[in-house]
């Protein structure tokens, strides 16, 4: 069968310097006292980013050092220079000092700082924003991160009608090269095993972190839980993926695992329970990265149990009636993300969000088409079903799967996508 390449270029926020050429796989706080052997092994569970959030100083050197002999990249945090937490720990930028953690940095593992984790009040956005054009004037190579604060915060929340508000307001404020969010359901909305999360402001924050993600053109990361939060317990696999992959849904492009040290690794850098579950996760998300990396969310449609005591629920939800590919009504813990290449190939990734129970579906389709898998292994299209004019699939708990959608009366072909500069 004919294989068509399609060129994809670095991706960013036009606005910002700094363009994100892979898909991202990284995990925060990730630097054990044994640097070396905890980045060895946060590399073997299929991470490409290391982020060293919380990292005691006296191991920042050391860890960027060993990060080139390991192999793997890092987002450099050292409040001895630069950078906050909150509205609680506010770090000022000395001239004459950050040059020197910028000279530092100037190895090819270095990927970036994390300028700023959750900026919170006007007045902590307003120091991200000016810490995150200072380091982007002094290093133009590398990107200045942040990440929001999500709505179960004190202050903004939907209850108070106010995180739409901050939200918006952070990312015109701090306008970072990426945009990223992190949220925690199973410490803070604390679901039970009958609804699950349907009934999760996770949902609306996802919503509207996509929506500004597409509006300012700027990559959407999140931030998902690996741990349970705080007491650094095991969280199941299932759970874990699940809102991974709900996260893809939405367009992401990069996943980014809360923690590596008390979940992954300990703060010796060896192995933890949860490291088989991570590095499965991990190896089944990177093949696809490529096309991941190639295409923009078009749409996202959750069944009718998201949100559905929320009278609210029309201002962060999406009707399926308006989907491009598919036809009937959502199943039940069934979620869809459609997305499109640059040039109109469709695709779309159906997960199952029920992490105790497995589902079989069958989804009507719209027209008639030829459907492909995009595989776990290698990343590679398959094509499973010509002329298909519904999707019948069985889904184990937590299971997501990314289909191309060609129209029927085409001829098949293949798609790889390979990165242009």
């Amino acid at each position: 069968m004919e294989v068509k390449i399609i060129k994809r270029k670095p991706i960013g926020n036009p606005t910002r310097k700094w363009r994100q050429e892979n898909f991202i796989l990284s995990t925060f706080s990730g630097i054990a006292k044994d640097t070396e052997k905890g980045l060895s092994y946060l590399k073997e569970a299929n991470f490409n980013l290391v982020e060293m959030g919380w990292v005691d100083p006296k191991l920042v050197d050391e860890a960027i050092l060993a990060a080139e002999k390991v192999g793997v990249d890092l987002l450099v945090q050292d409040w001895r220079y630069f950078g906050g937490f909150q509205d609680s720990i506010r770090n000022e930028i000395v001239d004459g000092e950050i040059e020197k953690c910028i000279a530092k940095c100037q190895t090819p593992r270095v990927l970036g700082y994390y300028v700023w984790d959750e900026p919170y009040m006007p007045a902590d956005l307003e120091i991200a924003a000016v810490q995150t054009d200072i380091m982007e004037k002094l290093d133009e190579k590398r990107m200045p991160f942040s990440v929001a604060i999500p709505s179960y915060n004190g202050a903004y929340q939907y209850g108070n009608d106010l995180f739409d508000d901050y939200l918006k307001r952070y990312v015109d404020k701090v306008n970072p090269p990426v945009f990223s969010l992190d949220y925690y359901p199973f410490h803070t909305f604390k679901p039970n095993d009958e609804s699950q999360l349907d009934e999760c402001p996770l949902f609306k924050d996802l919503f509207l972190l996509r929506k500004h993600s597409l509006e300012k053109e700027a990559p959407m990361w999140f931030y998902y839980q690996g741990m349970d939060n705080p007491e650094y317990a095991y969280i199941s696999y299932e759970k874990m993926a699940m809102q991974a992959y709900l996260a893809l849904l939405h367009g992401a492009k990069a996943l980014q695992h809360y923690r590596a040290i008390n979940a992954v690794i300990d703060k010796n850098g060896n192995k933890l329970p949860a490291f088989d579950d991570v590095k499965k996760l991990n190896g089944l998300v990177a093949p696809w990265g490529d096309t991941l990396m190639a295409l923009t969310s078009t749409g996202v449609f959750h069944d009718d149990a998201v949100l559905a005591n929320d009278p609210k629920r029309a201002n962060y939800t999406e009707d399926f009636a308006g989907s491009a590919l598919f036809d009937g009504r959502l199943p039940h813990r069934i979620s869809i993300g459609e997305l499109q290449d640059g040039e109109g190939n469709r695709y779309a990734l159906l997960l199952n969000r029920d992490y105790l129970s497995a589902k079989s579906i069958r989804l009507p389709l719209k027209n008639a088409a030829n459907v492909y898998e995009i595989n776990n292994n290698d990343g590679k299209q398959v094509l499973i079903k010509k002329d298909c004019t519904e999707i019948q699939l069985e889904l184990a708990p937590a299971q997501c799967v990314f289909l191309r959608l060609q129209p029927a009366a085409e001829k098949p072909y293949l798609i790889e996508y390979e990165l242009t500069k």
